[in-house]
């Protein structure tokens, strides 16, 4: 079932891209825990931000993340 794998790609894709923004997290102990290699989670992220200057939905979506993080840092 491709669709579902894809689901977990993304959400390791949006977990590590905003892992990445903020200081205080470390890419490492999220590859950690989430049982992955830091460098192919690095990559995913990389891919993960050139989406999210092709595609009005997903950058609309990593904004209201963004925000939402904001208020609770």
């Amino acid at each position: 079932m491709p669709g579902k794998h894809m689901k977990y790609s993304q959400a390791r894709a949006l977990l590590f891209f905003f892992v990445r923004e903020i200081n205080h997290l470390s890419l490492c102990n999220l590859a950690n825990f989430l049982k992955r290699d830091p460098s192919s989670l690095s990559q995913l992220a990389a891919r993960f931000e050139n989406k999210i200057g092709c595609d009005a939905l997903v950058a609309q979506n990593v904004n209201e993340i963004r925000r939402w993080l904001q208020e609770y840092d």
